[in-house]
């Protein structure tokens, strides 16, 4: 199976918000259904899409996979292809691409924007910020502008939607990305064809059809023995500590972090009172909370 790289067109596929995927026995997009479906690579020339998912099925690796794909493939886009991942950065307010102005001047050029992760996007300013500018674009400029934007399902910015349907009207598309089919879950756990084999074993075995689509459920299993019994609990306790863990700090600050458990145990600690306490989120020291501290909190 053929890994995906820089030049790999995302094949992720996308549904509509009202439309229920047909899934086959391992709980993966059915094949058929499949085929029928847009692909992440085939919105690039569409003015505006928002891609919603729930969180851990993969939506901000798909989106920089596709920025990678347009950036390999210059015959494209050439350099007019810009990304802002909220999650990772920020947007400085009113500063755009570098080739903006140029681009806006070149009649028959198209350009494309991904932005990821509306939903971490504190206070929503910084995709106003975006939308100020694109507002500002005359109407025949602005339709060589992809708009591809990536958000949780459940979190949705409602300004950020009002003024999207403002400003692009019928020409805003709402998806979804669809569930993981099984060529693309090959992909994701890396495994040959008798241990993948061994992951549907286990689906099967323990039941695990509802969430076995989820990237990062086939990376837990991906580690199971075969035959193994899997209680759901412990699977998604596997999931959390896999979230948890940042494997980039582990191998730059080994000695600075905390093993993995004890930061499975402070992050559920701090989830329960979180919970009890009516908060939603809780002030690491930035400022930019309005949560509790940590003393305040407990």
């Amino acid at each position: 199976m053929m890994r995906p790289t820089a030049k790999t067109a995302p094949t992720r596929r996308l549904i509509g918000l009202n439309v229920s995927p047909a899934l086959d026995e391992h709980g993966f997009l059915d094949s058929d259904f499949a085929a029928e479906l847009p692909t992440l690579d085939s919105i690039q020339n569409s003015e505006a899409v928002l891609v919603v998912a729930p969180p851990w099925t993969g939506k901000s690796h798909e989106a920089m996979q596709l920025f990678q794909h347009l950036q390999g493939d210059r015959d494209v886009l050439g350099v007019y292809i810009e990304s802002t991942f909220f999650e990772r950065a920020g947007l400085i307010a009113g500063v755009g691409p570098k080739w903006w102005a140029e681009w806006q001047e070149l009649e028959e050029q198209r350009a494309c924007w991904i932005v990821d992760a509306l939903d971490e996007d504190k206070e929503n300013r910084g995709m106003h910020a975006i939308l100020d500018l694109i507002e500002e674009l005359q109407p025949e400029v602005r339709e060589r502008l992809s708009l591809l934007m990536f958000c949780r399902e459940n979190e949705q910015p409602e300004d950020v939607k009002q003024r999207l349907v403002d400003i692009y009207g019928k020409n805003l598309q709402m998806m979804r990305l669809a569930p993981v089919c099984e060529p693309i879950a090959r992909i994701i756990t890396a495994l040959d064809d008798d241990s993948f084999g061994d992951i549907c074993g286990l689906i099967l075995q323990n039941k695990l059809q509802a969430v076995a689509s989820l990237p990062i459920v086939l990376k837990c299993l991906a580690k199971q023995e075969p035959d193994t019994t899997i209680i759901m609990s412990d699977l998604w306790r596997q999931v959390l500590l896999l979230i948890l863990r940042d494997e980039r700090r582990d191998a730059r600050d080994p000695c600075m972090l905390s093993p993995i458990e004890d930061r499975f145990h402070a992050a559920t600690r701090i989830a329960a009172a979180l919970t009890f306490s009516d908060n939603s989120e809780v002030d690491a020291g930035s400022g930019q909370s309005s949560g509790p501290g940590i003393h305040t909190l407990f």
